[in-house]
């Protein structure tokens, strides 16, 4: 039977909002390609993307939201709680949903959804498929005690389930090599990559965006009314300005992986250099998640004089244009396992914006130094780098956006998907 028969059925399995899960919206819309209807088990928190909403083989079930059941009691009861009434809904939905050839499951979280598809997957004689972005376990050890009866029974989960997955993919070859000694997990490395949305601007597509940010953040709007700083109309055509300021770019989900201080601080001493011939500085931070409001009032605390910080929530089609605007990225992931690469870096990378990350063990295989961007390990190196590379002329960071912009046909989600995920599920459930 040919992979691009239309009876396939494939159900993708998300315990987290699915717009913020981009790896597993990606997955969803490569099968659609491939001739399967696909059902979504997630949370829907945030509005869908028009090529999403408007897929008709797409079929969304939402999980229901049982947060007010358990918000005020304790930390273990309510952990437990919530396990509990993630476990019957989640099963509830699995076993009405019309039969699927296999279940794709995001990992993390762990609990309760690697024993519950698993469980459903034998039940209904289907394919069990986990996609590893993390380790669930070193997730909750960032706010428990790597000893606590939690983590510990997370990694047990992780290990039995992860074992007898029909197979599995992950993020980078750090983490097969770990799956495979820590659990025996054999796994396929199906790397992170841009989808088409994101691609480099030409000077007008920049242009023209810039002046429509700049209607509604006043840190992007000139001085004289016309245009937006970066950019000006001479003569019909759009330059950017002589003078304009530098945009900065970051995207994160305000979590306890990512320490803002360690931006702020560089923003700190920057704004205190008494060069006057840096550029201003315009910080773009996008997403939302717990810490935003604890991150947003320090911001607002702040006195700088050349550099402003603005944190929007932007729409699917704006992300990928602010992006593609900025001239450099920043990158303040720390792996909690130490094995995953960060998506926002990916992204990044597609619209030729270098980037500045920091540093651990796994991210030489996303980041080369020097080429596609730096990494750092605290203020003291976030602020050299921005000395270096923001004085005019930019020569570096023009290199490496050349760079970016050269790899960038290769540098493909599709590609990607079709060469690691498609010559599975072809053989394995033909």
């Amino acid at each position: 039977m040919s992979i691009n028969n239309s009876k396939k059925r494939a159900c993708v399995v998300v315990l987290g909002d699915f717009e913020r899960s981009p790896r597993m919206k990606y997955h969803t819309l490569s099968l659609v390609k491939s001739g399967y209807d696909v059902d979504v088990v997630a949370y829907f928190d945030t509005s869908l993307s028009p090529e999403t909403h408007q897929e008709h083989k797409i079929h969304l079930h939402p999980m229901r939201d049982f947060t007010s059941c358990y918000r005020y009691l304790p930390r273990l009861l309510s952990y437990f709680l919530k396990a509990f009434l993630q476990s019957i809904s989640l099963l509830c939905t699995l076993m009405i949903i019309k039969k699927p050839d296999f279940f794709l499951l995001q990992n993390p979280p762990s609990i309760p959804t690697l024993p519950i598809v698993y469980f459903v997957s034998r039940l209904r004689g289907t394919k069990f498929i986990i996609d590893w972005h993390n380790y669930g376990f070193t997730i909750l050890a960032l706010s428990l005690n790597p000893n606590h009866l939690l983590v510990r029974l997370c990694r047990m989960i992780e290990g039995i389930f992860g074992s007898r997955a029909d197979h599995n993919f992950c993020v980078s070859q750090a983490m097969a090599k770990d799956l495979k000694h820590r659990w025996n997990v054999e796994a396929v490395v199906l790397y992170d990559r841009p989808t088409p949305g994101f691609l480099p601007l030409n000077i007008g597509e920049r242009c023209e965006f810039l002046e429509k940010i700049a209607q509604i953040y006043p840190e992007f709007r000139s001085d004289d009314g016309e245009g937006s700083k970066l950019c000006q109309i001479i003569e019909g055509k759009c330059e950017e300005r002589s003078d304009r300021p530098v945009i900065i770019i970051s995207g994160t989900s305000w979590t306890e992986d990512e320490d803002f201080n360690i931006l702020l601080g560089a923003l700190d001493e920057y704004d205190g250099q008494s060069d006057s011939s840096l550029p201003y500085l315009i910080c773009v931070i996008t997403g939302k998640g717990p810490l935003k409001d604890y991150y947003s009032n320090i911001i607002s605390r702040r006195g700088w004089h050349r550099v402003s910080v603005i944190t929007p929530w932007l729409s699917s089609e704006d992300y990928p244009k602010m992006v593609a605007s900025a001239d450099l990225g920043i990158s303040l992931h720390t792996s909690s396992s130490n094995l995953d690469l960060p998506m926002k870096i990916i992204d990044m990378f597609g619209c030729a914006v270098p980037v500045l990350a920091i540093t651990y063990d796994c991210l030489n295989e996303l980041l080369s130094e020097g080429y596609n961007g730096l990494t750092f390990r605290n203020s003291k190196d976030l602020l050299a780098h921005f000395l270096k590379l923001l004085k005019s002329p930019r020569h570096q960071i023009s290199s490496m956006q050349d760079n970016l912009r050269k790899n960038r046909p290769q540098f493909s989600w599709d590609t990607e998907w079709a060469k690691k995920m498609g010559p599975i599920i072809s053989s394995k459930f033909d």
